[in-house]
């Protein structure tokens, strides 16, 4: 026997979802008030209640923005390290090459931002926008592209996946040395 759904009891959720949700915005309304009060810093975002909001807003896009620019290039700088690793290249110095080039181009791209937003002629956000993600992935990349097809090169490579002949785990093409073990790559010599 199927009972009926209590109208009652969803109208009465809807009502305390209302009231959760209009308590959280003010709450969050004055907390960026609060927050907010060094506005007269920046004298572009100065214009009372909508300006606070807008800074606000602007710092969370800004601070959301770096998180997933700090995970992109904390995966990519792990996938450098792994690849010199196996390729007999040292991986903390190009981790630190990979990952402190990004710091510092992603420094003076944002300087560069900041002046062609705030040039007369209006460089355009666009371009700037552009300049700012772009530029700072350029030694990511570089760093990556060496140590991919430079390093190692003069050694004798696999043509695809090999076996490690001493442990018998399975690496990857681009791996001169097993990564499990440590030995180096030798064609299997037939007998």
């Amino acid at each position: 026997m199927q009972r009926a759904p209590c109208v009652h009891s969803t109208v009465r959720i809807r009502r305390i979802d209302r009231a959760w949700l209009f308590t959280c915005a003010s709450l969050l309304r004055e907390h960026v008030h609060s927050f907010v009060s060094f506005s007269a810093l920046f004298p572009r975002w100065n214009r009372g209640a909508d300006a606070r909001l807008d800074l606000a807003a602007w710092l969370v896009e800004r601070i959301g923005r770096v998180v997933v620019q700090l995970f992109l290039v904390v995966i990519a700088v792990g996938g450098i390290l792994r690849i010199a690793k196996t390729r007999g290249a040292t991986p903390w110095v190009w981790g630190l090459v990979a990952g402190g080039g990004y710091v510092a181009l992603s420094l003076a791209a944002a300087v560069l931002q900041a002046a062609i937003e705030d040039s007369p002629a209006g460089g355009g956000r666009a371009a700037a926008m552009a300049l700012a993600f772009v530029v700072p992935w350029i030694p990511v990349a570089l760093v990556a592209l060496y140590v991919r097809f430079i390093v190692g090169r003069g050694v004798d490579a696999p043509f695809g996946r090999w076996t490690c002949q001493t442990c018998r785990s399975i690496n990857e093409q681009y791996a001169l040395s097993c990564e499990s073990c440590g030995a180096k790559f030798a064609h299997p010599t037939t007998t």
